[in-house]
Formats: structure tokens, C-alpha cells, sequence
């Protein structure tokens, strides 16, 4: 969890820095600045990996209609 959290902090930071540097772009007006700030706003941080990951259960449940084969590319890697 303290990877976790320290990780999401160095998004957030960037993220900061990026809304900061915004406003020093020339070529964009005062409304097209506003709309990129949102949409940075906007960006879902997808950080890590799902708790199934860790859940023998739930990752079989997750994985239980995938098969592998010799013949479908998969099989030829294990």
C-alpha cells in the first residue's frame, strides 16, 4: 500500500506540472487552455493491478472461459 501511495503521488505531481505548464503555451487562447486543464483533470490514474490478482478464486472465476491451445498461440509460449 506505501508503493501504492507513494506512486499515486508522483501522478498527481505530474499531472500538476503539466496543468501548470498550460498557461505558458502560446499558441493555445484563454478557453482552449481552460478545456485542456479539465480534460487533464478529466484522466483516470489506473495504478497497479486488481485485487484478483491476488485471489486464486477470483482470478480462476476471471479466467474461467479462456483456454488454451497448441493451435492458438498461447499454448506455444507455456
Amino acid at each position: 500500500m506505501f508503493f501504492y501511495l507513494q506512486v499515486q503521488a508522483i501522478v498527481k505531481e505530474i499531472e500538476e506540472a503539466f496543468i501548470r505548464g498550460i498557461p505558458l503555451v502560446a499558441w493555445m487562447d484563454d478557453k482552449t487552455r481552460e478545456i485542456a486543464i479539465e480534460k487533464v483533470r478529466k484522466i483516470v490514474q489506473i495504478i497497479g493491478y486488481p485485487d484478483r490478482i491476488l485471489d486464486t478464486i477470483q482470478l480462476d472465476k476471471y479466467y474461467q472461459t479462456v483456454s488454451t491451445t497448441l493451435s492458438n498461440g498461447i499454448g506455444s509460449i507455456c
